[in-house]
């Protein structure tokens, strides 16, 4: 899945195929009601198609992270495409840019 808007071509992360997770609660418990994975570790789970016609969980890895509970190979991307490696990479920012992440990719 891209970012929908033509200016934002190119922001979103790739897609990684083989990210497994699986969710875990505040009390540190495995939750195994979230989980994603290659079809390897998750063949078809459900016989419920998605909006895009997937019955599987590979490369759905992208729930929310953090406070703002970004999500998605989009969100994620922009915030690495404006704040993180890429940006850096892409020479939008430098080492010394105040509020900004050189050294991490977030995809």
């Amino acid at each position: 899945m891209t970012c929908p808007l033509p200016e934002e071509k190119g922001m979103e992360c790739p897609p990684s195929p083989g990210m497994a997770i699986v969710g875990s609660s505040v009390t540190g418990k495995e939750n195994r009601g979230l989980y994603c994975g290659p079809t390897s570790l998750h063949p078809t789970i459900r016989n419920q198609k998605n909006d895009f016609g997937r019955t599987d969980v590979e490369g759905c890895c992208w729930w929310g992270r953090g406070p703002l509970h970004t999500k998605g190979l989009c969100s994620m991307g922009k915030v690495n495409y404006y704040m993180g490696a890429k940006a850096f990479q892409d020479r939008r920012i430098t080492l010394t840019t105040l509020g900004v992440f050189p050294d991490i990719d977030f995809c």
